[in-house]
């Protein structure tokens, strides 16, 4: 790639040549890839590189901002509008699931008590053996929707020193946060210093 591509003063407009664009691009990415910075006319080159690209990045997000904001202003308020109607919507669907939820145990308390009135009668006539007590119907049928009540396992954490590291997770953006404030000692972690460079548009 010829460095007057690199080092040229304004940006290239992006109005029509979208296949020549892309080729520059897919030149400058070689090219950065290929150069070799040992000298400081190779340094100047690739700090004007950086800068192109910084600039070419630039205009292609304002391009592609102004493309799409009619766009954007129209698929916000048609959104809006949808949430306005299927935020109700939502809510009827939580309240009938729980009052269907609550339903089912009135049903499963009310069976319970009649069973252990039968159990209470059979053990006085010491006949538990031969009483026959039907299950309770898990899939209640409505008008529209049915009920169906099952075992989904969950958990809560009761002894947060008891459960194995392979179920917890380093909260990173809170050690680097900590970090960040001054924090320079944390049990079990090594804070130590690194040096980066990158470049920055002057």
């Amino acid at each position: 790639m010829a460095i007057e591509i690199i080092t040229q003063e304004k940006p290239v407009s992006f109005e029509k040549d979208d296949v020549n664009i892309k080729n520059v691009i897919h030149e400058m990415d070689t090219f950065a890839r290929e150069l070799i910075v040992e000298t400081e006319e190779s340094f100047k080159v690739v700090t004007s590189l950086y800068r192109k690209a910084r600039d070419w990045k630039k205009i292609i997000e304002e391009k592609r901002k102004a493309a799409i904001e009619p766009d954007r202003q129209r698929i916000a308020m048609i959104n809006d509008k949808a949430k306005e109607l299927s935020d109700p919507l939502d809510q009827v669907i939580d309240i009938t699931n729980q009052k269907a939820a609550s339903y089912t145990n009135f049903l499963l308390k009310k069976k319970e008590e009649e069973e252990r009135k039968v159990k209470e009668a059979a053990e006085m006539l010491d006949i538990l053996d031969d009483v026959y007590i039907p299950s309770l119907d898990t899939n209640l049928r409505g008008h529209g929707a049915m009920a169906t009540t099952k075992e989904v396992k969950k958990f809560k954490i009761v002894d947060i020193s008891k459960v194995p590291l392979k179920y917890l997770m380093v909260d990173e953006s809170k050690v680097k946060s900590d970090i960040k404030f001054g924090i320079n000692t944390i049990p079990g972690i090594e804070i130590y210093e690194e040096k980066v460079t990158s470049l920055r548009a002057r």
